[in-house]
């Protein structure tokens, strides 16, 4: 006759896995985002955001708002989070309450990626249990990244700390300005996939 053991701990969860999603102000961030939100890809991702009022989610994408979530297509939460403060508070609610498979951090323009993973290591050990650092992507815009990447701070900052970078704008982009900013991209993130 089996017994019950009820001191027997409940099985822990495994980290979910985070990415940030980075850029300057007119890359393609939120093009990209929109992209991923409305494929089928059959995964429940959590998207977060800085400033939900400064993004524009397509229409077509969010299913029902409510205070600072917004629920999305493909089984996907939308929530606005405060990134100095109470970000990975935040990373870690949103997954004890709709149970991700992957979580996304769409950053400000002016955001800088290696000190918002830094932030990781003052949180509690419950709350650094609970997820798993999957990387940077930055998105860079061929037409104009280039001149970005020599002019601003803010953008030698996010693409010289991502794993990996995702050009765009390439439909609109001389093949010149791509050649150029491959070459900045040589300067500035030479490890990074592209």
């Amino acid at each position: 006759m089996a017994t019950r053991n009820d001191n027997a701990e409940a099985p822990v969860a495994a980290p979910v896995p985070f990415t940030i999603l980075t850029g300057w102000l007119g890359a393609g961030k939120t093009t990209v985002l929109n992209r991923m939100l409305g494929a089928r890809h059959g995964r429940k991702i959590a998207v977060l955001v800085n400033e939900l009022g400064r993004i524009s989610i397509d229409t077509k994408l969010i299913l029902a708002r409510g205070n600072d979530v917004l629920e999305l297509a493909g089984g996907c939460v939308c929530c606005k989070v405060d990134a100095k403060s109470d970000l990975w508070d935040g990373i870690a609610d949103v997954i004890m309450r709709s149970a991700p498979e992957h979580v996304v951090l769409e950053t400000t323009g002016i955001a800088e990626p290696a000190a918002i993973l830094d932030g990781l290591s003052r949180v509690t050990e419950a709350v650094r249990a609970r997820i798993a650092p999957a990387g940077v992507i930055c998105i860079v815009d061929g037409e104009a990244g280039a001149a970005a990447l020599h002019k601003r701070e803010e953008a030698r900052e996010q693409a010289s700390t991502a794993d990996r970078i995702m050009l765009s704008k390439l439909d609109i982009a001389r093949a010149d300005d791509v050649a150029a900013t491959h070459a900045a991209l040589d300067q500035f993130a030479p490890i990074a996939e592209r």
